[in-house]
C-alpha cells in the first residue's frame, strides 16, 4: 500500500522493510494490477530506501492522462449497467481489435536498439500506445482491455507467461488478461483475436473470438503462466466462452447443424461462419469432412447461398486455429 500510494502521488523515495525478492514482487504487482499507473517504470534500492522510476514528470502525465481520458471515451460509448459483464467483454474486445494494430514495425526498432528506454514511457506495453497511438504488442493490448473493463466494473487482471512452441520449447513472453464474468474466472487473449498489424497497408476487419473466454485447460496448450507474480485462479468454466455461448461448439460430426450454422451467417451478412469442436479427435474429423475433402463444405455453401445469392458454391478458403480447434470457412463472392 505504502509503493502503490507513493506511485500514485509521483513520489520519488519510500522506506519499507522487505527482501529485495518482495521488492520486486511488489512492483510488478502494481505493473500487472494497476495499469492507470502508465507513467511508473521500475526502482532503486539501498537498505530500506526505494527510489522509485517514473517515464515522465508529475506535469507531463498529468497531461497525458488528460488526453487518454478523451480518448477512452469513444470505447465505453453504448455501455450501460443494464449490460451483462459479458456484453460489455466482447464489446470492448472487438472496439480495441477494430482500432488498434499490433505494432510490429515499432516493435522490430525498439529490440534494434537495445528495448525500451529505461526513462520513458513505453508506448508499446502500456495504456499510451493504445488510446494515443492505437498500436501497441501484446501488454499495452492487455493494460488497454484491463484499464477499460476496470471503467466498466468487470474484475480484470493481466497474466503473463512463455508462449509453448508446437514442439513444446518455451518461446517469448506474452501478456493476456484473465477476468471475471458472473462469478468465474476466464482468460480473454485480445492480441491473438486481433489478426491486423502495422506490416498490413489495409487493416483487417476479420474479428477473432477464438481467445474470448477460454479456459486453463484451453490457455495452456499454447503457453504458461510462469511470470504472473501472484497466484491465478483456475478457470475451468466454459458458459461465457463465445463460441458455447452462441451456440457454435459441436459435440458431434452433425452436417445440418453446421448447414444451419452457416445460414444464420449469410443471413446477418457476415464474410465466414465458425465453428468450435469439443475434442481433438472431432476437430480432426471435422477438419476433414468439411475442409480437406471439401464435399460437405460445397453441400454447406449451397445451404448459405439461399440466404445470401452473391455466395458462390465452388470455391471457399478457410482458416483454423489447432489449439483451440476451431475452423473458420470464409465465403467467396459472385462478381
Amino acid at each position: 500500500d505504502i509503493w502503490l500510494a507513493a506511485v500514485q502521488k509521483h513520489e520519488k523515495y519510500i522506506t519499507v522493510e522487505c527482501s529485495h525478492n518482495d521488492m520486486y514482487t511488489v512492483s510488478m504487482s502494481i505493473h500487472y494490477d494497476h495499469p492507470e499507473l502508465f507513467w511508473y517504470k521500475h526502482y532503486n534500492y539501498a537498505g530500506s530506501q526505494v527510489e522509485l522510476l517514473y517515464g515522465a514528470s508529475a506535469e507531463e502525465t498529468a497531461v497525458l492522462q488528460k488526453r487518454i481520458d478523451e480518448a477512452v471515451k469513444p470505447y465505453l460509448e453504448g455501455i450501460d449497467d443494464s449490460m451483462s459483464a459479458y456484453d460489455v467483454a466482447l464489446r470492448l474486445h472487438l472496439k480495441v481489435i477494430a482500432c488498434v494494430d499490433y505494432d510490429t514495425i515499432a516493435l522490430e526498432q525498439q529490440e534494434k536498439e537495445g528495448g525500451p528506454a529505461r526513462d520513458k514511457i513505453d508506448y508499446l506495453r502500456t495504456i499510451c500506445g493504445v488510446f494515443l497511438n492505437k498500436k501497441a504488442v501484446c501488454e499495452g493490448y492487455a493494460r488497454a482491455m484491463q484499464y477499460l473493463l476496470q471503467k466498466c466494473g468487470v474484475e480484470c487482471a493481466e497474466a503473463v507467461g512463455y508462449i509453448r512452441k508446437e514442439n513444446g520449447e518455451r518461446d517469448g513472453a506474452h501478456a493476456w488478461n484473465i477476468l471475471k464474468v458472473d462469478s468465474d474466472y476466464y482468460y480473454l487473449d485480445t492480441t491473438w483475436d486481433d489478426r491486423s498489424n502495422t506490416v498490413q497497408t489495409v487493416k483487417s476487419k476479420d474479428f477473432g473470438f477464438d481467445y474470448f473466454c477460454i479456459t486453463t485447460e484451453e490457455l495452456t496448450r499454447t503457453r504458461d503462466t510462469s511470470l504472473c507474480p501472484a497466484y491465478v485462479p483456475e478457470c475451468v468454466a466454459t458458459r461465457c466462452n463465445y463460441f458455447t455461448h452462441n451456440g457454435l461448439v459441436l459435440e458431434e460430426y452433425d452436417l445440418s447443424r453446421i448447414k444451419q450454422i452457416a445460414q444464420e451467417k449469410a443471413k446477418a451478412g457476415k464474410p465466414n461462419f465458425t465453428v468450435k469442436c469439443s475434442s481433438k479427435a472431432l476437430y480432426e474429423q471435422v477438419f476433414n469432412q468439411l475442409c480437406a475433402v471439401g464435399k460437405d463444405c460445397y453441400e454447406v455453401l449451397k445451404s448459405a447461398a439461399k440466404q445470401d445469392r452473391k455466395i458462390r458454391t465452388d470455391t471457399y478458403s478457410y482458416v483454423y486455429d489447432n489449439n483451440i480447434r476451431t475452423i473458420t470457412v470464409k465465403f467467396k463472392y459472385k462478381e
